[in-house]
């Protein structure tokens, strides 16, 4: 297994920005060729994944559902929920040719940020429960845990 940290550049326009469909496409076309190409790696999509916290599971959860074709596995933890996360899931929905061999988790924690704009652990609910119906290798999974990093290292999938 060889995992590729990446550190963003620009967060907000790179995660759910402007430059957010860029971003993806990059990940998928220049970053997940060069690897296979250097390491040797499955170029099999169902053996990839692609994952984030907070922000950065936002842009993961929106590499696996806009990308199905590269990423086969894609973990949301306690995803900040953004339209237009939502919008691409109900277009795939409508769209599950696409869907094999892919499989999805998210989670949140019961005491996750709670503020004016977001609601995590309501909004990563319902988007739970939506990406969910897209068949069983989809999971949400809601923890007692917070925002925080003993709440995600210990619930990795």
């Amino acid at each position: 297994m060889i995992a590729v940290f990446i550190p963003p550049v620009d967060r907000e326009e790179e995660y759910f920005g402007g430059l957010l469909d860029r971003y993806v496409d990059a990940l998928a076309d220049e970053l997940v060729p060069l690897i296979e190409g250097r390491y040797g790696v499955a170029r099999d999509h169902a053996r990839r994944a692609i994952g984030g916290i907070s922000d950065g599971g936002h842009c993961a959860v929106y590499a696996g559902l806009k990308r199905p074709d590269v990423f086969g596995l894609f973990v949301g933890q306690s995803t900040t929920i953004r339209p237009v996360l939502s919008e691409l899931l109900e277009l795939r929905l409508r769209d599950r040719a696409s869907w094999q061999g892919v499989a999805g988790y998210t989670q949140c924690g019961k005491y996750d940020i709670v503020a004016p704009m977001f609601n995590f652990p309501v909004q990563n609910r319902e988007f739970g429960k939506r990406l969910e119906t897209l068949g069983p290798r989809y999971r949400y999974r809601e923890t007692n845990g917070g925002h925080d990093w003993p709440s995600w290292r210990e619930r990795l999938p």
